[in-house]
């Protein structure tokens, strides 16, 4: 999913983006996972180069294709990349 198709489906606006630089095999994405962890999110399970979301106040998030549409007003936070294993990683955190 491309990121302006989920803010016009949610109604939400970015409050801020990072990018984690690839510089060894999954390092960015771990980064960019312990950066929303330390914040108090919760991290979805990765599958595949599909997002994975992130949410405050909740107790487990799936993978993204078994998040339903209705849903995604939960999320607070997406980690997105083409490539986690060796490729950049983005964070999107979301206005609440």
């Amino acid at each position: 999913m491309k990121i302006d198709n989920f803010l016009e489906i949610t109604g939400k606006t970015i409050k801020f983006d990072k990018t984690f630089k690839a510089s060894e095999t999954f390092v960015a994405f771990y980064e960019a996972a312990n950066y929303l962890k330390e914040k108090g999110y919760v991290v979805g399970s990765m599958c595949r180069d599909e997002p994975i979301a992130a949410a405050i106040a909740v107790d487990y998030i799936g993978k993204w294709h078994n998040i339903p549409k209705s849903n995604y007003s939960k999320i607070d936070a997406l980690i997105l990349s083409s490539d986690f294993r060796e490729g950049d990683v983005r964070v999107v955190e979301f206005t609440v």
